[in-house]
């Protein structure tokens, strides 16, 4: 708008077709805190748009029991419940459900941290599955193994990990 401005008043006033780079420059920097303070309230305007029409989830709605996850533009909310296992990717977690799998922006210690303990155990540095979505292991000469969860997906098994998932399997 600023910029435009200038454009008009050095066609009508000063009979020019361009105003100068000097009269542009000294216009934004006089209007520089009112471009900042209009900026400010189109997003929080933005932002306010997105609540009022629910497409920001609220926490205290969801519960502990789920995550919120934003795919394409709309919040989806997954029950933990529902997910069988989780792959770590970087700074991203893959939920895999029986619906799909759907990434979850945090770190395996954070995402290990939300999820219920009695439910979820790690079989490897990658590798979260849910106790109850367990089919079948399958052990390695290596001493590690294979856990085959109800999806069919063969997930690695870490040597480390062998023996506290054998006695969650026979505690739960």
């Amino acid at each position: 708008m600023i910029v435009a401005s200038c454009f008009l008043v050095a066609w009508a006033l000063d009979r020019q077709f361009l105003p100068s780079v000097a009269v542009v420059s000294a216009q934004l920097y006089a209007n520089l805190a009112l471009l900042i303070l209009c900026i400010c309230l189109l997003l929080a305007a933005m932002q306010a748009v997105q609540v009022l029409s629910g497409q920001v989830p609220n926490p205290e709605r969801l519960g502990p029991n789920h995550f919120a996850i934003c795919e394409r533009g709309r919040t989806i909310e997954v029950p933990m419940s529902e997910i069988e296992w989780i792959e770590a990717q970087g700074n991203y977690q893959a939920l895999h459900t029986q619906s799909g799998v759907h990434l979850y922006r945090a770190t395996s210690t954070e995402i290990e941290r939300k999820l219920d303990a009695t439910l979820f155990v790690r079989i490897h540095r990658r590798y979260l599955v849910a106790l109850a979505a367990i089919e079948r292991l399958e052990p390695l000469t290596s001493g590690g193994g294979v856990v085959v969860p109800a999806s069919g997906a063969q997930l690695r098994q870490a040597r480390r990990n062998r023996a506290t998932l054998r006695q969650r399997l026979r505690n739960g």
